[in-house]
């Protein structure tokens, strides 16, 4: 099976602004597939400045499907084209989205893999059963296959034949890191890990560490340890002595010292966090643009994560940090069963998935209001009148606003016989009082031959399928 992972990657290690966990998802599970003898392509903006041990074995095994700059910069027409194109080129059985495509290539390669009719899987974060249902039933229709990870117990116990739910990507010996924490002359169970990626961990960690001087070493995990090194030499000697530092390890050999660990600090990134969790380890985060709030997870595992916007030692954060410090593995195991297999149930859960769409998909998108004769009277509009035929339409929650939403619709319909795909924007409020003011406010800003389809009761649009650009504007 030839398949395709999208992902996307941003490295800012002075701001603390990187996302790498949707392209490292993508890699770990790309790896496995290449295993079993799959042969994998990847799709990934700036995939060039992120280098860890997995990423240069991802480097000498995988394909790469590297967009032109010239294609990037274009309007989103040309650039779906091109991203379209290639994807028939290349003759894709699956395409596996690693994340919620609410814009960039992301969206551009699941609109142009469902015009194709090429199954489509999405990959994501289950941050609680409410959540994981929640997230299917805004995001599942568009996907033949929906995978999210998260520990046991986040998962929904009654789920969809199109639902895969894992535990953590976490894999590897339990006792990995034993060779290392001797070389290091290190403690299991009186190690705080530091998962200092990114520059503001590292901070973060360090003031915790001046401030309480606590009765652990600190192994710090950097991508520069030099530069590191450099800023641990002003601390006194005797705190000095409590630290180590390393550059990032071997996947392995990362899971099980966070096994080994008392504590993690680190970004508040979900997999961060529920892969720390699932191995029995507390989790004290930093929160900051680009990462999940700890208040969407589930009130049990929300006890042994703190989250804070600040790198200094504030008192609320060395409460939280002493807390964190003396919590008791046995209460944390309850957030997770132990099963780490998630790498063979997802590529399992792949090879079964039927080569054909998911059938049943158009119902969603009539329950959401979206009939076939609505949508083929906005598309005669779209065609100057011209008799449309629609065959199917597949539906995305993109955008809440307020009292509605806006949603991405993939069509594939017939004018005078000849097949065609495009995608729409469907706007909707939910209040009969207020729809229609509301709706009328909304419409100001979009050029009257973008509106394609006005519904009877005043509260719903068609429009041309601007999907990133379309927003609520601001009220007042």
């Amino acid at each position: 099976m030839r398949l395709l992972f999208v992902a996307y990657c941003m490295v800012d290690n002075e701001n603390g602004d990187s996302l790498i966990g949707v392209y490292k998802r993508c890699l770990r599970i790309g790896v496995e597939m290449h295993r079993r003898g799959h042969e994998v392509h990847i799709l990934c903006d700036q995939r060039h400045r992120f280098r860890d041990p997995l990423a240069k074995v991802a480097g000498k095994i995988f394909r790469f499907l590297d967009l032109p700059m010239g294609a990037l910069f274009r309007s989103e027409h040309v650039r779906r084209r091109y991203i379209r194109g290639a994807i028939q080129q290349r003759k894709f059985d699956m395409v596996v989205i690693g994340e919620c495509p609410l814009g960039g290539s992301l969206l551009d390669v699941t609109l142009a893999a469902s015009e194709l009719e090429i199954p489509l899987v999405l990959l994501d974060n289950a941050y609680g059963p409410v959540m994981a249902k929640l997230f299917v039933w805004r995001h599942g229709n568009l996907f033949d296959g929906v995978i999210l990870t998260g520990p046991a117990s986040f998962h929904p116990r009654k789920t969809k034949p199109f639902y895969c739910g894992v535990p953590p990507l976490v894999s590897g010996d339990a006792d990995a890191a034993a060779p290392l924490l001797d070389e290091l002359k290190l403690r299991s169970g009186n190690i705080v890990t530091v998962l200092g990626y990114e520059r503001k961990a590292e901070t973060l960690a360090i003031n915790l560490l001046l401030e309480n001087n606590p009765n652990c070493d600190f192994l710090f995990i950097v991508r520069n340890p030099e530069q590191t090194l450099q800023r641990l030499e002003s601390l006194p000697p005797e705190l000095k002595a409590k630290t180590r530092v390393i550059d990032p390890p071997a996947e392995s050999v990362l899971f099980s010292l966070l096994r080994h660990s008392r504590l993690a600090i680190g970004k508040c990134g979900f997999m961060q966090v529920s892969e720390s969790l699932a191995l029995r380890t507390p989790f004290l985060a930093l929160y900051y643009r680009g990462c999940f709030s700890r208040l969407t997870l589930p009130a049990r595992a929300r006890r042994y994560v703190h989250s804070t916007t600040s790198t200094d030692a504030e008192p609320g954060t060395v409460r939280a940090f002493e807390r964190l410090l003396n919590a008791d593995p046995e209460d944390i195991a309850k957030v997770h069963d132990g099963r780490f297999d998630a790498l063979e149930r997802m590529a399992q859960f792949l090879e079964d998935l039927p080569k054909t769409r998911r059938p049943g998909l158009g119902r969603q998108a009539e329950r959401w209001g979206y009939k076939k004769a609505m949508v083929a009277a906005a598309l005669t509009q779209k065609h100057s009148g011209k008799a449309i035929e629609v065959d199917w339409i597949r539906c995305m929650r993109m955008h809440d606003m307020l009292f509605g939403r806006i949603d991405c619709l993939a069509v594939a319909y017939r004018s005078e016989g000849v097949p065609r795909f495009t995608t729409l924007c469907g706007r909707r409020y939910w209040s009969l009082l207020f729809g229609r003011m509301l709706l009328r406010r909304a419409t100001r800003t979009i050029p009257e031959n973008l509106i394609l389809f006005r519904a009877p009761g005043g509260r719903s649009t068609i429009e041309e399928g601007r999907e990133e650009g379309y927003k609520d504007p601001p009220s007042g």
